[in-house]
């Protein structure tokens, strides 16, 4: 289902939208594929500090990667016959 950028208000959205989307294997595929592409972590730390002095964290990118990774992974598993459940 896709929504006009500039038409879509927080009124519309609903829980069926959201699992419509995300139920829609096609489209996951390809923002999972465009999100491999982003960086998925930075460094945070002090400036000129090498790698192992400081924290990588994920950024919005990896995030939304995992998001999209795990619900491809709940189309798959009623189609090998798991529950959504066990795929955590």
């Amino acid at each position: 289902m896709a929504f006009p950028l500039d038409t879509f208000s927080e009124t519309e959205s609903s829980v069926e939208d959201l699992e419509s989307m995300l139920a829609d294997d096609e489209a996951l595929e390809g923002i999972e594929a465009w999100l491999s592409r982003q960086q998925l972590t930075i460094h945070a730390g002090p400036r000129g500090q090498d790698l192992a002095g400081g924290a990588t964290i994920e950024t919005s990118a990896g995030w939304l990667l995992r998001l999209v990774r795990h619900a491809r992974s709940a189309l798959v598993a009623p189609k090998q016959g798991r529950s959504v459940a066990s795929v955590r």
